[in-house]
């Protein structure tokens, strides 16, 4: 386990039910008890909170996986770099959009939202250079015609297990006015994008810190 710092839980990994390409790793937080400093994990409201926070995270990710995501794959065929490409509605000659799903086209794709689905994790997956590190916004338009956006930006480490994807678990309503853009698509680069659905909203819907982007 990680050393802790100031004391603060630290997370340890567990195992959660396979989800498309292989099983992911979930932070699971335990309490640090510091001798004499007079805080005890036994009977702790906090512990408690965690526990249910943690239990609550793995029937999430349980429910991802009872889905096939829908799974489109990107590429931009041109030398020169593309910016701001909505993925659901562009119609650049340059970029060619094409489902990975064996029973559904990406025309079909475009049909089948039309029928509102709930977003519960997104997986953006490139080994062109510098294509992971760009950022991506989902837009979603309200009944009422307000908007809420939410910026998917990558954070850099140097020492990660994977440096070909991005995982993103904020839940959002998929419909025909949502938008998914990536803000720029460099030249000659090849991504694929995963939208795992969910039938209802998690209790810890965009409510806890984003621990695995």
């Amino acid at each position: 386990m990680k050393e802790a710092i100031n004391n603060y839980p630290v997370p340890k990994e567990i195992t959660v039910p396979e989800i498309g390409d292989g099983s992911f790793m979930v932070p699971e937080y335990s309490k640090i008890v510091v001798e004499n400093d007079g805080w005890s994990s036994h009977n702790d409201s906090w512990s408690s909170s965690m526990s249910l926070l943690q239990q609550s995270m793995t029937a999430k990710y349980a429910e991802l996986a009872k889905h096939p995501p829908i799974v489109i794959e990107i590429e931009n065929k041109s030398d020169k770099e593309i910016n701001d490409v909505n993925v659901f509605t562009s119609n650049n000659p340059d970029l060619q959009f094409k489902s990975l799903m064996p029973d559904m086209d990406y025309l079909q794709i475009l049909e089948s939202i039309k029928v509102p689905k709930i977003i519960g994790r997104l997986l953006f997956i490139s080994t062109s250079a510098g294509q992971i590190e760009q950022v991506i916004s989902v837009t979603v338009t309200k009944d009422d015609g307000s908007k809420t956006v939410h910026y998917i930006i990558p954070t850099i480490d140097p020492y990660p297990q994977q440096t070909d994807r991005i995982i993103d678990d904020f839940e959002w309503i998929l419909n025909e006015l949502t938008e998914v853009s990536i803000h720029t698509i460099l030249p000659n680069s090849k991504m694929t994008l995963r939208l795992y659905t969910m039938t209802s909203f998690s209790n810890v819907a965009n409510s806890r810190p984003h621990y695995m982007e």
